[in-house]
């Protein structure tokens, strides 16, 4: 048995929920109440009745929240059977167990867009440039790509890259820009990911050292002669490209 096939199997019982100390449900509800904060301002330009795609969607928070948000057009994947029955039981149907390459090879200008969540880092180079263009292959034209994937520019980057065993591959806003433009894409903007704690006074707090730390950190690169020019610090970055075929 290869290492995917072993920890893809209970990914859920042996990761996510331990990882993040909550149960199946509370987990969907904590992460749908995310993605909608998350990723709400960058969607602007796709049309409520687009077709999406959810590559890797897990237990379906995505999914949930893009259907709070208004878009109901959605089908999800995921490897781990796990992660998809858990998805189904909190009755969101349109998913299923599927690996991405295989799924995506016969896929032509289906979708309007293509979430990559937390996906990205979990697979080889070679096999994320195969996924890459399978999948601007699979997007209509003018069709947009959505990924999160962590950040090697954060100053703790390892918190999310090394909390994995099943990463693969690693990138930052620079990678990412030269790796979607190889592949195709236009118009690849890199953004902050979402930075939050409760109640709001942790949160103000959390604003102001973040603050302070972020002039620390680009005086930093300044000090090794290197400009701080699109760098981002945030542990994760979120990443939007275009089709455009």
């Amino acid at each position: 048995m290869g290492y995917r096939e072993l920890l893809y199997h209970r990914y859920h019982s042996q990761h996510t929920s331990q990882h993040s100390g909550m149960n199946a449900d509370s987990l969907q509800s904590t992460e749908s109440h995310h993605f909608q904060r998350e990723w709400q301002p960058i969607l602007e330009e796709l049309n409520r009745n687009s077709m999406i795609l959810d590559v890797g969607c897990g237990n379906g928070s995505l999914i949930r929240a893009l259907h709070q948000l208004g878009f109901h057009q959605t089908h999800g994947i995921d490897i781990s059977e796990e992660q998809v029955q858990i998805a189904k039981q909190s009755g969101l149907a349109q998913i299923e167990v599927a690996d991405a390459i295989t799924f995506m090879t016969d896929k032509s200008a289906v979708y309007d867009a293509v979430f990559c969540i937390d996906l990205i880092e979990h697979l080889t180079k070679s096999e994320l440039v195969e996924l890459l263009l399978l999948i601007r292959k699979a997007l209509r034209p003018n069709g947009w790509l959505y990924l999160r994937t962590p950040n090697m520019d954060s100053p703790w980057p390892q918190l999310f890259a090394a909390g994995d065993f099943t990463h693969e591959t690693l990138l930052n806003a620079t990678s990412v820009r030269q790796l979607l433009g190889s592949a195709g894409y236009h118009e690849v903007r890199v953004y902050p990911s979402l930075m939050h704690v409760s109640p709001w006074w942790k949160e103000v707090v959390r604003q102001l050292i973040y603050g302070l730390l972020s002039i620390r950190w680009r005086l930093e690169l300044l000090a090794t002669a290197r400009s701080s020019r699109g760098i981002v610090f945030t542990p994760n970055i979120l990443v939007r490209a275009c089709s455009r075929d």
